[in-house]
């Protein structure tokens, strides 16, 4: 069995964030057309945005990557780093929100802040941090943040993880996003434009 680098372990994280993120935005057009949904499911959806997108998830990356980033020389406060670290916090409130609850258009408009966030979050990493990291890292910091990530997730808990996985795949089964369109060639561009912009207004 192939092991996985750093970099694929977050992007595996990545894809059952999208799945809740995606269903989060299909939800939203159930309430949209007058649908009822599972009173107890936005709460749902929070703990596992806390629990796995953020102490399992954004753990790794502020505790370990990032750090070790800024040891090759990316400032602690600037860009990559800077925004990232900004849109966590930022997601932080918005779940916290969506955990103390609401309903009826504010639940609606909630449900699609959080989808469209960790969806552009996620989009930033894949294109632009992560593969800045695989070219600033050397390859024995790379094996030793693996190592890392490892020791993080026995941590965290192989059921723990498992239960909240399986949470996103059923949820994406009966929730399903929308298909996301192919990407256009100049998407990587528009991608790190958009980054520019957010490390611009957060500087």
């Amino acid at each position: 069995m192939v092991e996985e680098s750093l970099i694929e372990v977050l992007m595996r994280e990545h894809r059952h964030i999208e799945a809740v993120a995606g269903a989060c935005e299909s939800l939203a057009r159930t309430l949209d057309a007058g649908d009822p949904i599972d009173v107890y499911l936005p709460r749902r959806i929070a703990h596992f945005m806390q629990d796995y997108a953020d102490c399992c998830h954004h753990n790794k990356e502020e505790e370990l990557l990032f750090p070790a980033l800024e040891a090759e020389g990316f400032p602690r406060d600037g860009c990559p780093l800077g925004v990232m670290r900004h849109e966590h916090e930022e997601a932080r409130k918005l779940v916290a929100r969506l955990r103390a609850g609401s309903h009826g258009a504010e639940l609606s408009g909630l449900l699609r802040a959080v989808a469209s966030t960790y969806a552009d979050h996620i989009h930033k990493e894949d294109r632009v941090l992560y593969p800045l990291a695989q070219k600033a890292l050397p390859q024995a910091r790379q094996e030793q943040l693996r190592l890392d990530f490892l020791k993080a997730d026995a941590a965290f808990g192989a059921e723990r993880r498992h239960c909240l996985e399986n949470f996103a795949g059923d949820l994406a089964v009966a929730y399903p996003s929308e298909p996301a369109n192919e990407e256009s060639p100049d998407a990587r561009r528009r991608t790190i434009v958009d980054l520019a912009r957010s490390c611009r207004r957060n500087s």
